[in-house]
């Protein structure tokens, strides 16, 4: 079963905070100090709250960004706020589950996309390692998008990999195909000026 996947309707908000490059919250003007300590700024005052604000991590502005590129591709299903997530043996109440950071439908193809990042630039020698596991979902992931999001012909499925600062020696070239998933880094996003 593939849950927190809704209709691109229903996502408006959601688009709106995760097309920034900051977060926003709202709080009780006696939590300000303890919360600028940890790194939000005040961007408002309000009468009765402040609202503050900070940058994103790099690993949820990378998913936000690749999140937003398939929104304003219209995509008729999207995972909503935490991903989708895909429970491995659903006739199993005790089975484990795993975290989808962007699922993306259409009546053609539907999409599962794993987001990596790094603040700098650094090898993960246990690449291939995460390129196996998401490569894994494959065929869970395939039965889930056909039978939960019907489509009128047979979907094409992808899976993805967006990388931001992730090297390894024995790392698949950004943009090479390989026969379970497709690789493409945050440049790509830059040049669609995504973000």
């Amino acid at each position: 079963m593939l849950n927190n996947v809704v209709p691109i309707e229903d996502l408006g908000g959601l688009a709106r905070a995760r097309a920034r490059d900051y977060e926003t919250k709202t709080v009780n003007p006696a939590l300000v100090e303890q919360l600028i300590a940890d790194g939000w700024t005040v961007d408002q005052r309000n009468r009765k709250s402040v609202r503050l604000r900070k940058p994103k991590s790099h690993g949820n502005h990378l998913e936000d960004r690749v999140w937003t590129l398939f929104y304003r591709m219209q995509f008729p299903l999207l995972s909503a706020k935490g991903g989708a997530e895909l429970t491995l043996e659903p006739k199993n109440p005790e089975s484990p589950t795993t975290q989808i950071d962007v699922a993306a439908f259409d009546s053609e193809i539907a999409i599962a996309i794993e987001c990596k990042s790094s603040e700098n630039p650094t090898k993960r020698p246990q690449f291939q390692n995460d390129l196996a596991k998401h490569g894994l979902i494959r065929e869970r992931f395939t039965f889930c998008a056909r039978t939960q999001f019907p489509a009128a012909h047979k979907r094409q499925v992808v899976l993805a990999m967006f990388l931001s600062h992730i090297y390894s020696a024995t790392m698949i070239v950004p943009g090479q195909r390989t026969k379970t998933s497709f690789c493409l880094t945050s440049a790509i996003l830059n040049t669609m000026n995504i973000c």
